[in-house]
């Protein structure tokens, strides 16, 4: 098991929208905890509701390999979904706010913390924020155009986060990131760390995955290329902060 906790090198400003944007992902979950599963499900990104642009505003039972239908079924799969107080194509934007369970916020909110910082300082706090919303709604139209049918909510920051991710990558691929490797803290070069990411992320997106559930590795990539094709873009931007060392 390798797993970052944490990165060696800082940066010169304080990172106020990486900052924000956990607090407001934290904030969040939080009102999630106190509403229902309609909640998420409506505020979520529903592929068939995007592509559409058809608001479902009710719980419908969902049978296996049959169109959708409004009564029980032995077979089916439960859909809370209920309506938005805005266009639908907006949860494209709300769904990166929402999270399915407490590791899966604690664990995207962790990698931004990480990583956030030294891409914000580059890019500058408004600059950081629009790239990291692109970067989470690319994510997402690519998953909706994949399934552009399902009626499986999609959800979380990990998009975003991922994006984020694939501008370290190129902007700082030497820079030590702290892991835990089983149970001892060692000091890796990001571009190993990153890099191992991507790839479980591929391997996981070729594995079948049911159409109800699961995690939308495909939206993680599609960030991530987004974030790597947007820091190519700005290398010389970023030339000023990186440090261009050989590890020790």
């Amino acid at each position: 098991m390798v797993f970052p906790i944490g990165d060696v090198e800082r940066t010169r400003i304080v990172p106020w929208a990486t900052y924000a944007i956990i607090a407001l992902n934290i904030a969040a979950y939080v009102v999630q905890l106190t509403q229902d599963d309609q909640f998420t499900a409506a505020y979520s990104a529903t592929p068939y509701e995007i592509t559409r642009g058809i608001d479902i505003e009710r719980p419908f039972y969902l049978p296996r390999d049959q169109p959708a239908v409004e009564s029980s079924n032995a077979a089916s799969e439960l859909i809370e979904q209920g309506p938005v107080a805005f266009p639908v194509r907006w949860t494209l934007l709300t769904a990166q706010f929402l999270h399915e369970d407490p590791l899966h916020i604690a664990f995207n909110m962790l990698f931004l913390w990480i990583f956030g910082d030294n891409v914000e300082e580059v890019l500058g706090g408004l600059g950081f924020l629009a790239f990291y919303f692109v970067c989470g709604t690319v994510g997402l139209l690519a998953e909706v155009a994949h399934r552009p049918d399902s009626f499986a909510p999609i959800l979380g920051a990990s998009a975003a986060v991922a994006g984020v991710m694939g501008a370290y990558l190129v902007w700082f691929p030497r820079y030590h990131v702290r892991v835990l490797l089983i149970r001892y803290i060692i000091e890796v070069c990001a571009v190993w760390v990153i890099g191992l990411w991507i790839l479980v992320q591929v391997l996981r997106e070729l594995m079948p995955m049911s159409d109800l559930g699961g995690v939308a590795y495909l939206a993680h990539l599609a960030g991530a290329a987004t974030g790597i094709l947007t820091a190519m873009l700005l290398t010389r931007r970023a030339a000023q902060f990186s440090r261009r060392f050989d590890p020790d």
